[in-house]
């Protein structure tokens, strides 16, 4: 849907490349400095997914206090920290502007 809503496959990919990198640099900064560190996956799905649906698709705005519950939901799932069984990473399949892919 989203590629569609883009309509350019290629800067579809490099979004989704680029929401993940950021979500990859703050796991790390927990990782420096000792605290669990969450799988950057989990949270494109539980925070990123979440977003791009209702700003895209529905056109609506979220209210901090909507974005606050989506964090703190986050932080709460028991899953957060495990790594998907039954669905690849989706690293591979974003596109990095500069990476000459």
């Amino acid at each position: 849907m989203l590629r569609e809503r883009l309509s350019d496959v290629r800067i579809a990919r490099i979004a989704a490349a680029y929401a993940r990198q950021n979500l990859v640099c703050l796991c790390n900064r927990c990782a420096t400095r000792g605290e669990p560190v969450p799988v950057p996956d989990r949270l494109v799905d539980l925070l990123v997914a979440p977003a791009i649906y209702r700003i895209f698709f529905a056109g609506q705005t979220m209210s901090a206090a909507y974005q606050v519950e989506l964090i703190e939901n986050a932080l709460k799932s028991p899953m957060l920290m495990e790594p998907f069984e039954s669905q690849s990473s989706i690293c591979g399949h974003g596109l990095h502007e500069n990476a000459g892919q």
